[in-house]
Order: structure tokens, then C-alpha cells, then sequence
């Protein structure tokens, strides 16, 4: 099945928030797909290695069911332990068409050397 997408980002700043949206639509084969993420960070003034972050995303792939494919939530937080290794933990909750709900607990490292 042929899939097409095309997408939009932005990214604004206020002190220290940051808000980021997505959006993006296409097709899947002959229907029409598409979705939309919003987040909110908060980068505490007095912790500047530490980021709380708030994510909704919502996703379908067949738009014309006009139902909600995908309805994901997220809450975490990011930590800059050094110039090349950071830690995020998120909780995720996602809600699906067919009830398979599901919540998640995410332990990510990120290395960011040479």
C-alpha cells in the first residue's frame, strides 16, 4: 500500500517554555491520513539541566471512519547528567479505535560523544 505524507513543524520559545506543534496528512493507499502533536517543555530557571515536558499526539489512519486512530498522552522529564550523556523518563498513555489501551514507562539514555 502506497503511503504519502507531508508535514508542518513550529517551534516557539518564551522564557522558559518552549511550544512545538506538528501536523501532518496524506494517504494511506486511498485513504486519507493525517495527525497532529502538540508539546509544551518547561526548562526550570534555578535546574537548567532538567526539562519537564507535556505531549499530546492524535493519529488516523483512515480519516474518513471520523474516528480518533491514535490518542496518546505524555508526561516526562529530561536531565543533561553531562555535555554527553542525558536521562528521560516519560509515562505514556495511548487510547486506540479497537480499546487496546495502553500506559508505558520509558527509561531512555542518550549519548551524545564522538
Amino acid at each position: 500500500k502506497d503511503i504519502l505524507r507531508v508535514g508542518a513543524a513550529a517551534r516557539h520559545s518564551a522564557g522558559p517554555f518552549e511550544l512545538l506543534a506538528e501536523i501532518s496528512a496524506g494517504r494511506n493507499g486511498a485513504s486519507p491520513a493525517g495527525g497532529a502533536m502538540v508539546e509544551l517543555d518547561y526548562a526550570p530557571p534555578s535546574h537548567q539541566r532538567l526539562m519537564l515536558e507535556g505531549q499530546v499526539r492524535v493519529w488516523d489512519d483512515d480519516l474518513e471512519t471520523g474516528e480518533v486512530a491514535v490518542l496518546i498522552g505524555l508526561v516526562g522529564a529530561t536531565y543533561r547528567v553531562t555535555d554527553v550523556l542525558t536521562a528521560r523518563v516519560a509515562l505514556t498513555a495511548s487510547s486506540r479505535r479497537d480499546m487496546s489501551d495502553e500506559t508505558r514507562a520509558v527509561l531512555q539514555l542518550y549519548y551524545y560523544g564522538g
